[in-house]
Parts: structure tokens; sequence; C-alpha cells
């Protein structure tokens, strides 16, 4: 059983499940959407708003789950998934092999961020400057306030991509502002993509931070990483500059 609501303009669904996930849920939610659409003449996105993930009652829901997701997956254009739930925090990576939404996992604490993506599909990259001043082979980046997923997607990889279209490795300095206030789920999803896809491409890495735990994680898995890796106290940024640039 779930929770409906359709906000006034149409643009979205918002989808609360209270308990086991029945067929005439499914039915119901299909409905809900047509009427939607057909009111409104504009296709909405849809949020996922649950704790955990509170399974199908039989399988036909499921099936009917299915059936719904195969007969709307050219229209729905975002689904948003917000949970601290581990189930639906990979459903974000599994449903995006299924359907071709843009699909985007949040946490409980963002909510109004992912109301706001569903809505729209616009987020603002907020936590990332990328600092002048340094030789080419160098990324330089400083962060503060509240990491993103678009931060990585509009502004890191396309800096790392057109850098390594000129040098096969590159230097890379991270300043951890005191101004940082964390990362989102999707931010770290997209760090984990980033790190695979140029594992090999780095061949010096600068932390400088004053956040203990970030400077003990990046010692930690040092020795895994090809390049060479130091760590420096905000104190200590110049002798990490000095140090990045030769």
């Amino acid at each position: 059983m779930f929770d409906i609501k359709v906000e006034d303009d149409g643009s979205l669904v918002t989808v609360t499940p209270t308990d086991k996930i029945t067929e005439e849920d499914i039915t119901r939610l299909g409905d809900v959407m047509s009427e939607a659409i057909n009111t409104h003449d504009r296709i909405p996105a849809l949020l996922i708003h649950a704790k955990e993930f509170p399974g199908y009652d039989s399988f036909s829901a499921m099936m009917a789950h299915l059936k719904l997701i195969h007969n709307r997956e050219t229209l729905v254009p975002r689904v948003a998934v917000v949970s601290d739930g581990v189930l639906l925090r990979t459903g974000e990576a599994l449903a995006k092999l299924f359907i071709k939404a843009e699909v985007r996992h949040f946490a409980e604490a963002d909510l109004a961020d992912a109301t706001e993506w569903a809505r729209t599909g616009e987020e603002k990259p907020e936590g990332v400057e990328i600092l002048d001043g340094f030789p080419n082979d160098v990324l330089a980046l400083e962060v503060n306030g509240r990491l993103n997923a678009v931060d990585y997607d509009k502004l890191i990889e396309p800096a790392i991509d057109e850098k390594l279209k000129r040098h096969d490795k590159l230097k890379i300095l991270i300043v951890i502002g005191k101004g940082f206030e964390g990362a989102t789920v999707g931010a770290g999803w997209e760090d984990l993509k980033l790190d695979l896809k140029h594992f090999t491409k780095y061949n010096k890495l600068a932390v400088v931070t004053d956040v203990h735990w970030l400077r003990n994680a990046t010692r930690l898995f040092s020795p895994f990483m090809p390049g060479r890796v130091h760590t420096y106290p905000l104190f200590k940024r110049d002798l990490a500059e000095d140090w990045i640039k030769t």
C-alpha cells in the first residue's frame, strides 16, 4: 500500500509506501499518472519516498509493477528515490539498467533537493571551485559547502577529461576547506565511478584537509593507489601546492 500525491501543476507524482505493495496499488498508480497527464497535458516525474522497500504482497503485484515500468519507461522523465535504506540505494543503480528515465538517489536529509530535481531536472554545482595558477597537468580543486553529483558531472569529470586530452598522467590537488559540509549520496556514487574510470591516470595526489577522517582514509587507501599520495593539514596548504607543482 502507498500514499500518492500529485503536485497541483502536474509536474510531480510522489509515492510513499506504507505497507507491502499490492497489485491494486500498482493499478491505482498507473491510473493516477494517466489522469495527471491528461489533466495537465504534461508528463510528471516520479518521486519515491520510503525508509525501506516494503516488498510485494504477491508475485502478481511484482509483475504488475514490472509491466507498469515497461509501459511508462519512455514517458516518465525522472525518478527520484529518497531513502536511507540499503535496498533502495542499491535500486538506483539497478533501475538505470532497465528503465530509460533518469534515476537518482537522495538521502532523507536531501528530500527538498530531490523534489526540486524531480520537478525541474536541474541541480546546481555547489561545493567545488577549480583553482588557477597551476601547471597544465595539475587539476587543483577546493571543496566547500555540500558536494553533490552535479559537481562531478558538470565540473570535475569534464575538467579531468579535458586535461587528459593533453597529458597521459595528471596531478590532483584537493583542498577541503573549512566550509566543507559533506557530500550527497549521489556524489559518493559519482566519485566511485570517476575513480574506476581514471584510476591509472593519476601520478600524484595531494589532499589538504583538517577533517581527520578524510585524511586518515586517504592514508589508508594510499598503498592501493597507482601514484604518490600526500596529505596535509590546512595550515600546510602552501607545501601541498609546491609539491603538486613539481
